[in-house]
């Protein structure tokens, strides 16, 4: 005959006429899953598992099963249906995820929380897995009590209570620091609804001392002024500094001026620096700067020359106006009498490339397309005066002048970014001159005359059409 094996802890039930002569092996081998039922520890690494994971027999037979590792997520272990028993589960897992154990049958599960034995229970039908011990120990005292550990057991006393609302607490015994209230506002309320102190606070000599209305406050004296604090000592602020009626705050001393009457003051290595050419003049509102660097686009609202220079200043009839800006306009061009390589850094030479739409977005706002559209998307063409000089087109103003045209110009003379001319053009007499005609010579043949023909030749001349000029580098501003 065939063993069978028992549902829960599968011993092995050899079956007649088995195992003749050799029953010390199932019998031995049933007395050690009973010893691991009784006693037994298996260890189950998680490491890299999560879900729901179906115990193996080898894995349930023991009483105790440890859990170690580091599961990925939650993980559910789970008895085999029809498998019941009493385990002692354990979870020394890392990481923090929710470890749990039911049967495969269903119904509930139990969470075994971390680094704690837990009893569980099943019987191996679908009612699920339950704690196999849940009782709580009666409370000590009387109602609102609050409850400690008293030599292990619990116990309550009347002079530590709790209503649910309000604690209270015949004596207190601050150890270390204590926050009273939290970042939301909340109050400290005492005698009921409002902070009463019925008698002089005295607190480590002097430390703290409250007046009995509450009123006023002293720190290190007993002796109050007038004011609502007085400090026997210097107050000392770590953070904040210190805030004033009208709002403002002081995080440090006011600093001595440096120099003298009317000398703008500068960080000089974090102490008031002054220059003497540096000054400012509240009465004439002049201020006097020995030199200037403007980085970026300035608006003044009127600037002295002495003695210096100012490059890239636009002057309106003779003076600096209020609304003149400071350095070069984008899209505007210069002629640059240097070599490329020494062109200013907020500019480009214009030689027809095409340069990044979004890189030069500024510039593409002023000049557009007019000089060509560069990919069609991404990109757009600067002017190209190689060998060019610059002319104003011939419509400026709403009328057209007539001096350029489309004879010399493509497309026309009034449209931006149009080119013509050239270097050299030709200059073309054409035909020849002759005298086909008789004439009468005297002293010649009978009647005096002579046929002749008289021819001269004309070549077509190339002229140049070059004023003199001097060579440079033609920029434009971003």
């Amino acid at each position: 005959m065939v063993s069978t094996y028992t549902a829960n802890k599968r011993i092995e039930q050899p079956g007649f006429n088995d195992y003749v002569d050799t029953w010390d092996v199932p019998v031995n081998n049933d007395w050690a899953i009973i010893d691991l039922a009784l006693g037994g520890s298996v260890s189950i690494n998680t490491t890299g598992l999560s879900g729901n994971i179906t115990l193996l027999t080898a894995q349930y037979q023991p009483l105790k099963i440890v859990l170690t590792g580091t599961p990925t997520g939650a993980i559910n272990y789970r008895v085999p249906s029809g498998v019941g028993g009493l385990w002692v589960v354990r979870n020394n897992t890392s990481g923090g995820q929710t470890v749990t154990i039911d049967s495969l049958a269903g119904g509930s599960a139990v969470t075994i929380p971390a680094a704690t034995n837990t009893l569980v229970t099943c019987d191996g039908t679908a009612s699920g897995m339950f704690l196999a011990i849940n009782t709580s120990p009666a409370a000590a005292g009387s109602t609102t009590q609050v409850q400690y550990n008293s030599a292990g057991l619990l116990a309550g006393s009347a002079n530590f209570t709790f209503d649910g609302t309000t604690a209270s607490l015949a004596g207190l015994a601050v150890l270390g620091n204590t926050v009273l209230g939290d970042a939301s506002g909340d109050t400290l309320t005492i005698n009921g609804t409002a902070v009463a102190i019925p008698n002089t606070l005295n607190i480590g000599t002097n430390t703290l001392f409250l007046q009995p209305t509450g009123t006023k406050v002293g720190i290190g004296t007993a002796t109050l002024g007038s004011e609502m604090l007085t400090v026997a000592g210097v107050i000392y602020s770590t953070a904040g500094g210190i805030k004033f009626p009208d709002g403002t705050s002081q995080t440090s001393a006011a600093a001595a001026v440096a120099g003298s009457n009317t000398q703008v003051q500068f960080n000089d290595g974090g102490s008031f620096g002054a220059e003497a050419a540096f000054t400012y003049n509240k009465t004439t509102d002049l201020l006097t700067v020995p030199s200037l660097t403007v980085g970026t686009l300035a608006t003044l609202a009127s600037v002295a020359i002495a003695g210096g220079t100012m490059t890239g200043v636009a002057i309106s009839g003779g003076s600096i106006s209020a609304t003149t800006t400071i350095g070069p306009l984008t899209g505007c061009m210069m002629f640059f009498p240097g070599p490329a390589a020494n062109i200013p850094a907020n500019s480009l030479l214009c030689y027809g490339q095409a340069v990044s739409r979004t890189t030069y977005a500024g510039l593409f706002a002023k000049i557009s397309t007019a000089w060509g559209v560069g990919d069609g998307s991404t990109t757009f063409n600067l002017p190209d005066f190689r060998g060019r000089t610059p002319a104003g087109i011939d419509n400026m103003g709403g009328s057209a002048a007539g001096r350029l045209t489309s004879t010399t110009m493509t497309p026309d003379g009034n449209t931006v970014g149009a080119t013509g001319g050239a270097q050299t053009t030709s200059h073309n007499h054409g035909g020849a001159t002759g005298l086909p005609n008789e004439f009468a010579f005297l002293g010649g043949g009978a009647n005096g005359s002579v046929t002749s023909t008289h021819t001269h030749t004309v070549s077509t001349d190339v002229l140049s059409s070059v004023q003199p000029t001097a060579l440079g580098c033609w920029i434009i501003f971003l």
